[in-house]
């Protein structure tokens, strides 16, 4: 049996969190909030109902620094970017692109890193934004139960890149 790691489980949680909040009124009504997601791999396109980790963040970096004074004090400088891993959630069904994926991956196959896109779609079905995954690779790809006693069960998949870019 194949352990299920905390990512997954906060992918699950997140995925629960969102079907609560969305009877819920939101404070900014006229800000669009994706509703799904569309992954972008080798002309396929997966529908996935939960991503989260989207974006990039910046490490700090605490410099002691001397004052004229003599003081010594801390600052916080800007240090290397790093690009989050997206885990994705979505319904299983007979499609298999992403375990074909693991598998090209897992056979060592050169180009089993690929470049894919994510767009967000609102609820008239437009796309709000996306992003683009430079050499991306799945890195985990798990099943749970959706743990709200429809017998659903969800894939989830980790995906890592190289690089991350938020598109227009």
């Amino acid at each position: 049996m194949r352990k299920v790691t905390p990512v997954a489980w906060a992918a699950v949680a997140a995925a629960t969190a969102l079907v609560l909040s969305a009877s819920t009124p939101s404070v900014a009504q006229s800000t669009p909030s994706a509703v799904s997601y569309q992954l972008s791999l080798d002309g396929a396109g997966l529908r996935l109902q939960q991503c989260v980790g989207l974006g990039t963040a910046t490490e700090v970096v605490e410099q002691r620094v001397t004052g004229p004074d003599g003081q010594i004090t801390t600052i916080k400088l800007p240090g290397e970017r790093r690009d989050h891993e997206l885990v994705c959630t979505r319904v299983v069904t007979d499609d298999d692109t992403l375990v074909a994926w693991q598998q090209l991956l897992l056979a060592g196959a050169p180009d089993a890193r690929k470049d894919v896109t994510l767009t967000l779609y609102d609820t008239a079905g437009e796309p709000i934004t996306g992003f683009a995954y430079e050499k991306a690779w799945p890195s985990e790809l798990t099943y749970v139960d959706a743990g709200d006693g429809s017998g659903l069960l969800l894939e989830v998949v980790t995906i890592v890149a190289d690089h991350v870019e938020r598109l227009p």
